[in-house]
């Protein structure tokens, strides 16, 4: 059972900090860095100090991606301080609370005022159909059958055009429902011609024929561009998210266990010039006991 005593170790937090902190909305794994930093400063009686990702990955168990988008978080609400000097980070608290910017706070809307029903009064029924006519569809048919028919075109699409094309990833190709749900979402159905053309254009960058297809629902509504960017052919600049994607493919197999050739990583050092990326594989380069790089660092085009 756990049990612990003051006594054998405290971190001394300034009541109007702990006051501050209890007003203000942080969300998220956020939480848990914060109270690293704090452990790591004023638990050691110091004003700023040196955390590795991974100590934090270690205090926490959250993975180094996430341990990033902490930080980054905790910086822009201006409650931590980074320092760089150095492989790796320095990291401080923000003592003068006034200066964070936290989440605004979740607006309560005031509950609507129930109004008493209206009386239904039986609606008339005319026959106005003549001799030799069709009778008038109902209003409610109409829409029904309409809704079938978009359904019906959607259906067509996707089976006959969409999903046989799409290309498959590591050799399966998953998430059907997914994205057909976006079809319809992003899609008008007088649109579909235009959507062919981009899905062919689509299929026929680099991107694609490297290997690096998204996720069939994203090609709809992607994080950096949508289905109809594709309408035009034209170049696009996918160097930077397949970077990261490869890299942490590469996190993974290292905290797997299954991966253990360095050089793998310094390539990611020489090559590129993304801050988070750097800080990890520098220091999992001197861990090894590697210093010395030879190339020097430079930006890609």
């Amino acid at each position: 059972m756990a049990n612990p005593q003051k006594e054998n170790g405290s971190t001394p937090i300034a009541n109007d900090i702990v006051e501050a902190l209890a007003k203000t909305r942080i969300n998220g794994e956020a939480v848990q860095i914060l109270w690293v930093i704090f452990r790591k400063t004023y638990g050691w009686n110091k004003p700023k100090d040196k955390i590795a990702l991974s100590q934090f990955s270690n205090m926490t168990g959250l993975r180094v991606p996430t341990i990033c988008k902490a930080l980054k978080k905790l910086q822009n609400l201006n409650i931590i301080n980074k320092h760089r000097g150095g492989n790796i980070s320095e990291y401080s608290i923000q003592k003068n609370y006034e200066l964070w910017t936290p989440l605004p706070k979740k607006e309560i809307l005031p509950k609507k005022e129930i109004l008493p029903k209206k009386e239904i009064l039986p609606k008339k029924e005319i026959n106005i159909t003549q001799k030799g006519n069709i009778p008038l569809p109902k209003k409610g048919d109409t829409i029904i059958h309409i809704n079938k028919t978009k359904q019906n075109i959607y259906i067509e699409f996707f089976e006959n055009f969409f999903w046989p094309k799409y290309p498959s990833r590591n050799g399966s190709k998953i998430g059907k429902e997914k994205a057909f749900e976006a079809l319809k979402i992003y899609v008008k159905h007088n649109e579909l011609d235009n959507c062919k053309k981009a899905l062919n254009n689509y299929l026929d960058s680099d991107q694609v024929k490297n290997g690096y297809p998204v996720d069939p629902k994203r090609f709809f509504n992607n994080k950096n561009w949508t289905w109809k960017d594709w309408i035009q052919i034209k170049k696009h600049n996918y160097e930077y998210d397949n970077i990261r994607k490869a890299f942490n493919q590469k996190i993974e197999l290292y905290e797997s266990g299954t991966h253990t050739d360095i050089k793998t990583y310094a390539q990611f050092v020489t090559q590129y010039n993304i801050p988070e990326i750097k800080e990890f594989i520098i220091e999992l380069i001197n861990k090894r006991g590697i210093t010395d790089l030879n190339t020097p660092l430079r930006r890609s085009n």
